[in-house]
């Protein structure tokens, strides 16, 4: 039971952490974060029981889309940066500073 309290708790406060966040002049009331909290129970009730022939179709949407997001995400990170760190971290310290590893600085 607490689980499925503390679950529709969190869900109900990031939708309405979303509303805030998107529209500055929301003033959250007690009983908008109530109708979430419910709403959020319902829904995973409803595709639990009602849809759960849906379930591993739903469940593969969600597996390509995180194996997406990963390399969405880890590419830019490799192959789209602009400076490398080691010269980066050169022209921090300052020209003729030789450095002999990226932590150098740190343990002199």
């Amino acid at each position: 039971m607490a689980i499925l309290a503390g679950g529709g708790y969190i869900c109900g406060t990031q939708i309405e952490a979303v509303i805030q966040l998107n529209n500055p002049d929301y003033v959250p009331q007690r009983w908008e974060g109530t109708l979430l909290f419910w709403a959020a129970i319902v829904f995973a009730v409803l595709i639990n029981t009602v849809f759960g022939k849906l379930l591993p179709p739903i469940e593969a949407l969600m597996l390509v889309i995180h194996v997406l997001g990963f390399f969405a995400v880890l590419v830019p990170l490799v192959y789209v940066r602009s400076v490398p760190y080691i010269s980066h971290m050169t022209s921090l310290l300052g020209a003729g500073h030789p450095l002999e590893s990226p932590h150098s600085p740190i343990m002199n």
